[in-house]
């Protein structure tokens, strides 16, 4: 069969060439919206996606510095704390370990590390009170949903193996989102990034009409996109997400609500999943390159292969685990780094924990938290995403709203 040439329903327009810049730009002296909107563009991608005027790289390059003169001010209040030290001696030892062993790739090393790790503190610097959080989870629930709803579309509406069928499903007939995002397990994981922005801003949000209506006709599509993924860390971490929401929460209308869309999960998933040939391939091959990463700390302790170049070792293939990436290719001492950066985080919610707050605002937030923090480490111990887009945003997420409500019980203690 002949098929036509294949027409999105994102194509380039007025408002990805002129008008988000343009926003970019006015929310300058506005940065809770100005590192929102970073943060989503880095999910969509329209550099990969379009072929732009000019970049969004250099708008945001640019525009973020000028952010930083012109609210100077809240950079300086900004308090370092010691997960903001460990991340940025993580950064630090990747960059010396490449100029001592891999020259050659310093260029790119550098700018990868220096660019995400510029974008997370500036989510950290201007997002770490209620107002920034809510914004953010805005944004990113939105940009989830633009990711993931475009391959539910071409699911639903296009003949299977035609061109675009095709393009959103590979050869495994998994769906899968465009460019960055294709592979099954990444676009899984979006899907609860984008359900998980969902539900902080339920219980968040001071005026619930917006988020409810957004929830209403999100969360359906991300959890279709799961379910078609087929992918089993995907699905278990959108069960913690809700599993935790019943548990931890204590209004009853959330638990009601987290109930029902656990048993929606168990009806509808089994009818929707499709079966996969590769399962037990999929499962050898994982604990194949596991067994690859240890070998390749072994060899190299100290300093591991490099960073971002353990693939070169495993026959191109990713090792599929962040936390073995980080000890195969930086070490000891980056493994370890990235360990305590983990670790710093259990801390908040142990300090959290113990407040013991009587606001019922806090503690439905903070049980919501904890289920997608375990959902991001599930997903994590399956994917390659050592200071990746999602890896930064991930933790600066957690990080934020777990700033906002440590502050607010403290304040509450003082009350």
């Amino acid at each position: 069969m002949n098929w036509l040439a294949p027409v999105y329903i994102y194509e380039s327009n007025l408002i990805v060439e002129f008008l988000l810049p343009l926003f970019l730009f006015i929310s300058i002296r506005k940065p809770i919206y100005f590192s929102s909107l970073i943060a989503a563009i880095a999910f969509l991608r329209p550099n990969e996606r379009f072929d732009l005027f000019v970049p969004y790289s250099y708008y945001i390059f640019v525009l973020s510095f000028l952010v930083l003169i012109f609210n100077i001010k809240e950079v300086r209040n900004y308090k370092i704390e010691w997960d903001d030290k460990i991340i940025i001696l993580f950064v630090l030892w990747i960059i010396l370990e490449t100029i001592a062993f891999h020259p050659s790739n310093f260029n790119h090393n550098a700018t990868y590390c220096l660019m995400n790790i510029f974008k997370y503190f500036i989510l950290c610097v201007f997002l770490s009170n209620k107002k920034g959080v809510i914004i953010l989870c805005y944004f990113l629930a939105i940009s989830c949903f633009l990711i993931c709803f475009e391959a539910y579309f071409y699911h639903f509406t296009e003949p299977e193996n035609s061109p675009l069928w095709q393009i959103f499903h590979g050869v495994t007939g998994r769906i899968r989102a465009w460019g960055l995002w294709g592979n099954a397990n990444e676009t899984s994981f979006i899907a609860c990034i984008g359900v998980a922005s969902l539900l902080l801003l339920l219980l968040m949000a001071d005026k619930k009409g917006l988020p409810v209506l957004m929830s209403i006709f999100f969360i359906p599509v991300h959890a279709i996109v799961v379910f078609l993924t087929a992918s089993r860390t995907g699905l278990g971490c959108f069960i913690i997400l809700f599993l935790f929401l019943g548990l931890r929460v204590k209004s009853k209308a959330v638990k009601v609500f987290a109930v029902v869309i656990m048993i929606g999960i168990i009806i509808v998933a089994p009818k929707l999943t499709p079966e996969r040939e590769d399962k037990d391939a999929s499962s050898r091959e994982r604990a194949s390159l596991r067994s690859d990463a240890i070998y390749l700390f072994k060899m190299n302790p100290l300093f591991g292969v490099g960073f971002l170049r353990a693939q070169n070792e495993t026959g191109g293939m990713a090792i599929h685990n962040t936390y073995l990436q980080a000890f195969a290719e930086t070490g000891i001492v980056g493994g370890g780094l990235l360990m305590f950066y983990l670790f710093s985080f259990f801390k908040k919610f142990y300090k959290l924990f113990k407040l013991k707050t009587n606001d019922k605002g806090i503690s439905n937030i903070n049980g919501a938290l904890t289920g997608i923090f375990i959902c991001g480490l599930l997903y994590f111990l399956f994917g390659n995403q050592l200071l990746s887009t999602m890896f930064i945003t991930f933790f600066a997420l957690i990080k934020t709203t777990l700033h906002h409500l440590l502050n607010a019980s403290v304040t509450e203690e003082m009350v």
